[in-house]
């Protein structure tokens, strides 16, 4: 046993944690192999896998209960079941995404060919906001992006976009590792004098990392997008306020200065942690300092006042048009948005039931501000997510409440060693109850999968044959209406794209006049577009509040010779994104 204060054992936490991620790697690849090996039967193949699995992750409860015979201890009991559940767990995500972050083409979802544009653009020295009409720009900052290539050049792979994605995976697992060290705050603050079992570790890394990557709220952390690294800076911000509660240490402080400015840069729904370290300095801060306030806002105003400024200096005002503008007028649905609030449900309610169980005695008090601000927090995200119709607004404010109620669960399940030397059959009959009790939980948390292949192998056909249609043309006289990867190695930047036109044409805030103009000067001498002849067609939607005239304009202006078939068995979150039918037009008087 440890005491649990101070670097090292933070650092022996996080050892423990990341050794049982490592350790969820070898079985990913037995799932891999399995599923090979019955590619043909994909039934039987989750059947065996799951079989072998199940088989494995009882082995570390055997070996205790061998090795501790009547000495064991049900809660220790309970912490290698429910970490032996985690690795298990993992290892399915893991090999899950595989397929996704090995896929080569930035066409998964809708915010991948603006991330890997933002990247083509930054190579080539082209503005990264520029002309609206051009439609070629993001509505998000182009941090995570720039990050991610940084890091992707460092490695020797600038522009590789599983390199792109697994970087993304990476930020998530630091996420995870983030708010392990969350949830050991938490705990020293509830109860100071008690000593925190290093080897939670084993146990929390995998559970908050699965949380990390819910398929409710955090579907999209494996794909090229800014939620991923969002969530890393938001669970960092939530250790600062942690800490500063608990210390009100300058350093600390200094943290909450920063942290809003820099998570404006990767999304700008994190300037909400300036609003939210104030509330914790104005009113749950002791003792409370004025001057202390007053320094936080003139540093973050004043950081943030620089940076908006060498934005404007870089990219003039299209940089707020894009960031700010557009979003503006894209409106909130209040229906939607109570609709996700019941959708998030399990999150609200183990972040609620955490409360009555942490703050208590002298706890209340320091541990109150935070989770006040956690309740904030996630109320902001869910109403903002009424924006659209996925959750994944909701994911940083989720990872808290899995630190909530993994540190509420740790409370209860230490307990338990205080009374089973009185009540041993009760201490069991506790532990077991809590153990099943979490197990059964995961699934309403959106952990649970199944050990099967979700992208099927079909996405190498159709990503082949997308690329044989820009052979022997300039890749600039193309127009593919997602995806960036064949511009980014021709070093083009792209126009048209269908993002932009999607992220305008929804708020009502496009001049579609300059890009009718080039389809009726056909000025592509080919163009790659999905869902041409139905209702919803992104560059023409239905659900825009006037039609762009883009369907019409191509359809009197070029001609359809083709088609390429969709990705068979496309999983269903990825269905109404870019692995549909393409239609291949060229002009019509050709």
């Amino acid at each position: 046993m440890s005491r649990g204060c101070g670097a090292a054992p933070s650092a022996r936490l996080l050892l423990a944690g990341g050794a049982a991620y490592a350790s969820s790697l070898p079985l990913a690849a037995l799932i891999h192999v399995v599923n090979e090996a019955y590619a043909d039967a994909p039934e039987r193949a989750v059947a065996l896998a799951g079989s072998a699995l199940a088989a494995l992750g009882a082995l570390p409860v055997a070996a205790y209960l061998l090795a501790r015979r009547r000495a064991a201890d049900p809660s220790q009991l309970g912490l290698v079941a429910l970490g032996s559940l985690g690795v298990l767990l993992v290892s399915i995500y893991l090999y899950g995404i595989s397929h996704f972050v090995c896929f080569p083409a930035d066409i998964l979802i809708w915010a991948e060919s603006p991330f890997v544009g933002d990247i083509a653009k930054f190579r080539i020295g082209h503005p990264l906001y520029g002309d609206p009409a051009d439609f070629d720009s993001s509505i998000y900052p182009p941090a995570s992006a720039l990050v991610t290539y940084f890091l992707a050049w460092l490695a020797g792979v600038p522009t590789s976009i599983p390199a792109y994605r697994t970087i993304q995976v990476g930020f998530t697992l630091a996420a995870a590792g983030m708010a392990t060290l969350c949830c050991r705050k938490l705990l020293r603050i509830a109860d100071p004098a008690r000593e925190i079992d290093l080897r939670w570790g084993f146990f929390w890394l995998p559970l908050l990392y699965l949380v990390a990557t819910n398929t409710l709220t955090n579907e999209f952390v494996h794909n090229l997008h800014n939620d991923a690294l969002a969530q890393l800076v938001g669970i960092t911000g939530y250790w600062l306020l942690l800490d500063y509660a608990a210390s009100r240490r300058r350093l600390a402080l200094a943290g909450m200065c920063v942290v809003p400015v820099v998570g404006f840069f990767v999304k700008q729904s994190l300037l909400l942690w300036a609003a939210l370290y104030a509330v914790e300095l104005l009113i749950f801060d002791r003792p409370r300092s004025l001057a202390r306030t007053t320094a936080f806002a003139a540093a973050v105003a004043a950081g943030l006042g620089a940076s908006l400024a060498a934005c404007y200096g870089l990219w003039g005002e299209a940089f707020f048009d894009w960031t700010f503008a557009v979003l503006a007028a894209s409106g909130v649905s209040p229906l939607r948005a109570v609709q996700h609030l019941l959708d998030t449900g399990p999150y609200w309610a183990i972040g609620l039931a955490a409360a009555a169980i942490l703050l208590r005695g002298t706890a209340f008090r320091a541990l109150l501000g935070p989770w006040l601000l956690w309740l904030a927090m996630i109320a902001s995200a869910t109403y903002t997510s009424g924006i659209a119709w996925m959750l994944n607004h909701i994911g940083p404010a989720s990872l808290v409440a899995g630190v909530w109620g993994v540190a509420a669960l740790t409370r209860l399940l230490s307990g338990e060693r205080r009374v089973s030397a009185a009540t041993p059959g009760g201490a069991w009959l506790r532990a077991g109850a809590a153990v099943a009790a979490v197990a059964l939980a995961l699934n309403a948390l959106s952990v649970v999968r199944l050990p099967t292949r979700r992208l099927s192998a079909d996405a190498d056909r159709y990503r082949r044959e997308i690329e044989r249609e820009f052979e022997g043309l300039p890749a600039e006289r193309v127009l593919l209406d997602a995806g960036n990867w064949l511009y980014l190695r021709a070093g083009v930047a792209a126009r048209d794209r269908v993002t932009a036109v999607g992220d305008r044409g929804y708020g009502g805030t496009a001049d579609f006049g300059p890009l009718l103009l080039r389809l009726r000067e056909r000025r592509y001498a080919k163009i790659l577009v999905r869902r041409l002849h139905e209702p919803d067609f992104h560059y023409d939607s239905y659900l825009w509040p006037k039609s762009s005239g883009i369907q019409q304009t191509l359809l009197e202006n070029y001609r359809e010779v083709r088609r390429i078939a969709a990705v068979a068995r496309t999983p269903r979150q990825y269905g109404s994104y870019f692995l549909g039918e393409i239609s291949v037009l060229v002009p019509a008087s050709e």
